[in-house]
């Protein structure tokens, strides 16, 4: 008999540790998902801040598209750091004027682990996003971004911070028959300038995933962000351009093409550092989910005005698959929705079902919180 219950205890021991358990996973994936998801109460700042990606980040990729290929200024990676440089030079002088308060004061190691994996992730995207110029049209580089969304969710459950049924899949699906419809259409095809759209759209979808974890994670703020996130990449940028572009960058056509046109330079640093402010403004307060859709508006505008103004050309095979793809994503959108107003149901039946339960009682989990250590 003392064996038998030495037995049911250690059955009850073990059930109630695995019960526990994996409330405590359900907890995390769900505290997760909603860093991931669109907060009501943020709707003012995500529509401002996402009418500013919008207008910044559509002239930047015309202006850098016209640096690059309209001046003869072939160092492409170079360009895309300018940005950076200036919005580091800007958080810098904010931090060191104290109109900026440092609320999180990172050291070596947690900048390293933290932050730097970041960077570089924002090198690979803006140094691919600028090459990929050299080799496919404008109009054809914003119907290829299109595709993002599949990567960005990819990353999100990689992650473990979203979750998946069966109607978000038949939306990616559709996404991804268009993005190849398109890609079968194009006339000027080529593998790799393909390449470099496949490297800056996974580097985008890793980049916007880690900063809206540190952001929500650490409550940091814009110019705070920029002020780590800018050196990170900075480091990473820099090595690129010498390795690949340190021969031409300093040669007398190029440096007769920055005497000639320096403030198309000084436009791009300028806009460059005001997309990265907006766009960080639209991950914490909207995610990294709507951050993809004001993207894509952002692509339809930008395609409009290749045609117009470069007077580039697109097979009708192109605006079909291009037409499936934003229907698909505006599938996944509706989707995502109604996934997150599930999981909002579930967890408020939960919590008042566990309330009323355990009304006039504490209870301790036998794995720790660690939400709970951030509310202590």
């Amino acid at each position: 008999r003392e064996r038998e219950r030495e037995r049911e205890r250690g059955f009850l021991f073990k059930r109630r540790v695995f019960v526990h358990t994996r409330a405590h996973a359900r907890r995390k994936r769900e505290n997760a998902m909603e860093t991931s998801s669109y907060d009501k109460s943020q709707i003012f700042w995500a529509l401002c801040y996402g009418l500013a990606y919008l207008v910044f980040a559509a002239t930047t990729v015309i202006s850098n598209k016209h640096l690059i290929t309209n001046t003869n200024f072939h160092s492409a990676i170079f360009v895309s750091s300018l940005g950076s440089w200036f919005g580091w030079i800007v958080s810098l002088g904010m931090v060191w004027s104290k109109r900026t308060t440092l609320v999180h004061n990172l050291t070596l190691k947690e900048w390293t682990v933290s932050v730097l994996p970041i960077g570089l992730a924002t090198a690979c995207s803006l140094a691919a996003a600028n090459v990929a110029y050299f080799y496919l049209s404008l109009a054809f580089i914003q119907v290829l971004k299109a595709f993002a969304p599949v990567i960005t969710f990819g990353v999100l459950i990689a992650f473990g911070l979203d979750r998946h049924n069966t109607k978000i899949l038949v939306a990616l699906c559709v996404i991804v028959c268009g993005s190849l419809i398109a890609c079968y259409g194009e006339m000027h095809f080529t593998l790799m300038g393909l390449l470099c759209m496949l490297i800056a759209e996974v580097s985008e979808a890793m980049r916007s995933v880690g900063i809206q974890l540190l952001l929500v994670n650490r409550k940091m703020g814009l110019i705070e962000g920029m002020y780590y996130f800018c050196p990170a990449t900075l480091i990473f940028l820099t090595f690129l351009t010498a390795i690949f572009e340190g021969q031409n960058l300093f040669s007398r056509e190029h440096v007769q093409v920055m005497h000639e046109y320096w403030y198309l330079f000084c436009i791009s640093a300028g806009l460059g550092f005001l997309v990265t402010l907006s766009g960080l403004g639209v991950v914490q307060n909207a995610g990294a989910t709507l951050f993809k859709a004001m993207s894509q508006i952002k692509n339809a505008c930008i395609i409009l005005f290749a045609v117009v103004a470069y007077g580039e050309t697109l097979t009708w095979m192109e605006v079909v698959g291009y037409g499936l793809a934003v229907a698909g994503f505006a599938m996944f959108n509706v989707a995502k929705n109604r996934d997150m107003e599930e999981v909002r149901m579930q967890k408020g039946i939960r919590e008042e079902t566990l309330g009323k339960e355990g009304e006039g009682t504490i209870t301790t989990p036998l794995l720790g919180d660690p939400s709970s250590r951030d509310r202590g």
